[in-house]
């Protein structure tokens, strides 16, 4: 998924990022445009939705409309490279 996102190794948001979120905790971080903050709470959500796939799971907020659109088609990249479109 990396390769096809052009990502070769997980960024500095992602490496902090995912074993905290996978962990339970909460976590805030900050990083430039184009450097992976959607893949760092993007990835962990998706793990624990195939760990548990019932009820309301996770509530992503953007500050505009564009944003949430650009979000939803990078979730929509990690599903299909992933193959886990049959969620």
């Amino acid at each position: 998924m990396f390769n096809a996102s052009g990502l070769k190794h997980p960024t500095p948001i992602q490496t902090n990022c995912i074993p905290r979120i996978l962990a339970g905790d909460d976590c805030i971080g900050c990083a430039k445009t184009g450097s992976g903050k959607t893949f760092a709470f993007a990835l962990p959500i998706l793990q624990k939705l195939c760990e548990e796939p019932y009820g309301i799971f996770a509530l992503v907020l953007t500050p505009t409309r564009e944003l949430a659109f650009q979000v939803q088609w990078s979730i929509i990249f990690v599903l299909f490279s992933f193959s886990f479109y049959s969620l």
